[in-house]
């Protein structure tokens, strides 16, 4: 069966597998993640919530193309959403009121020009030529983050302005996503026991390596870093994960760096995890970063 047809069996046959008892309502959704992609879900709600969590279901879609069995699938998105449910049980009412989730308010930054139709509801902060978007922690646990875009629904909601949301964010974002930088020998060390030394090369993310892109906007501890070294920094942003910290930038070609990342993004980065296309520079003399 086709997409289509596997979606349509989901939504038809969850019921026979749902927790008896409950009074569950539920249906397909298509969301918009980061760069325009999308991804095809099922939520699943008690009657009157306002938030559920979102179970996706492409990855399923593939299990089931590789030979898993329909009612396993049906199974196992039960079990998520159980899990989910656990995870998410607090989070509608303090979603609803802006004092009580203002401290999880954290900063993700997106490309501009690839989220265009995202800026039609949901507003951003500009930095250079990328944007800051701001979301609600709902919880954290080993595999990764639950979060919350924050649009303009929640705005007008909360009965604040852009500019309270965006203080908050930059207040709590260097606290609970702190930077990390390692050695590109570290990062290769973890594969290849025997790497031979890289010198000058670095990756930035955060502590969870988890959309650590964002720490480029930590300027003052960026430019602490190029003072150390004395040295200018190039800026590759490899994802919406990490980039790389090339130290002193007036050994390399602007254009072969370029090269590099468009290379990276067209043949290894997922389309969803593509910060930009272009290099920045971070400037020793002046801690200010600007795109080449």
């Amino acid at each position: 069966m086709d997409k289509t047809e596997f979606l349509e069996r989901i939504k038809c046959s969850i019921g026979e597998v749902l927790p008896k008892g409950e009074e569950l309502q539920w249906e397909l959704t298509s969301v918009m993640k980061n760069n325009g992609e999308r991804k095809n879900g099922i939520v699943i709600r008690e009657q009157g919530q306002v938030i559920a969590p979102i179970i996706y279901l492409d990855s399923y879609y593939e299990r089931q193309e590789e030979g898993e069995e329909f009612f396993t699938i049906l199974q196992l998105i039960v079990e998520e959403f159980k899990s989910g449910r656990e995870e998410m049980f607090s989070v509608p009412d303090v979603f609803l009121d802006f004092d009580t989730c203002k401290e999880r308010l954290f900063f993700r930054l997106v490309n501009i020009g690839m989220n265009h139709e995202l800026w039609e509801t949901t507003p951003y902060l500009p930095w250079n030529d990328l944007a800051l978007t701001v979301r609600y922690l709902c919880y954290e646990e080993e595999e990764g983050i639950s979060s919350i875009l924050v649009t303009n629904k929640e705005l007008e909601r909360w009965g604040v302005s852009w500019e309270d949301v965006v203080k908050k964010a930059r207040e709590n974002t260097k606290v609970l996503f702190p930077m990390k930088i390692m050695s590109m020998e570290e990062v290769l060390q973890r594969i290849v026991p025997d790497m031979p030394k890289i010198p000058s090369l670095y990756v930035l993310t955060n502590a969870r390596e988890l959309n650590g892109a964002t720490c480029i906007t930590y300027e003052e501890e960026l430019w602490e870093i190029a003072k150390k070294f004395e040295r200018d920094i190039y800026i590759l942003p490899s994802s919406i994960h990490e980039v790389l910290l090339v130290v002193g930038g007036s050994d390399f070609e602007v254009r072969r760096l370029q090269a590099i990342v468009k290379d990276a993004n067209n043949t290894v980065v997922r389309p969803d995890e593509i910060l930009s296309y272009q290099v920045y520079l971070l400037s020793y003399k002046t801690g200010k970063i600007t795109v080449l």
